[in-house]
């Protein structure tokens, strides 16, 4: 483990944890915590209902939140791979508890529920002060969710609509990238919500040549 910190990588990809392996996630987390950033710590066999319970599944998440405190360098994700018969609601759960728990700094598992300005029902965003005016308010969303399905038809709404193409890019899809990289900046955001952003900003260019 020591070799792997001083090797200079900057990410340690697929780092299974007990009980599928000997080393626990405290360790790996203590020992590594500045440098390489951590990339997995759920292992697969925790997806699999035949090897493991779902108060087995739950307590291992309780575990994981308060473990890896505050959160720094840290990117969740099944080690290495998700089994082709694993249990689809425990890959829902853990997205379910991450979007209630994984705000950085981790505080020991601490609940901190959004605030009611994040929860919808304003034109002023949760964060990186992006302006969510009607017209563009469906290409930003579908940037800053990964929606790879939606994106086409609004970016072709808007151009039916006589929305120039310019304006679609500009106060559209680089307005919203700007705040995917913002989060990525503050820690809000990891890499694999920055690459579904980019292969949206690609099907929308797609889909729109002149933006």
């Amino acid at each position: 483990m020591d070799l792997i910190r001083d090797s200079g990588m900057h990410v340690a990809e697929a780092v299974c944890t007990a009980p599928m392996t000997k080393v626990t996630i405290e360790e790996y987390y203590n020992r590594w915590a500045e440098k390489p950033t951590i990339f997995g710590g759920i292992p697969s066999t925790l997806l699999l209902g035949e090897s493991t319970t779902d108060e087995e599944f739950e307590g291992y998440l309780d575990h994981l939140f308060k473990a890896v405190a505050p959160g720094s360098r840290m990117i969740l994700g099944i080690a290495d791979t998700t089994p082709p018969q694993a249990v689809f609601d425990r890959l829902v759960r853990i997205g379910e508890r991450v979007e209630k728990e994984g705000r950085l700094p981790l505080e020991g598992g601490a609940f901190r529920p959004l605030a009611p300005s994040a929860l919808g029902g304003t034109e002023e965003p949760a964060s990186g002060g992006l302006a969510r005016d009607g017209q563009f308010r469906h290409v930003q969303d579908d940037v800053l969710g990964g929606d790879q399905i939606s994106i086409r038809d609004h970016i072709l709404g808007l151009l039916e609509h006589g929305v120039k193409a310019d304006e679609i890019l500009q106060r559209g899809l680089l307005a919203a990238m700007e705040v995917i990289s913002d989060r990525f900046r503050s820690g809000e955001a990891f890499i694999p919500e920055v690459l579904l952003s980019a292969r949206v900003m690609n099907e929308a260019v797609s889909a729109c040549p002149r933006c």
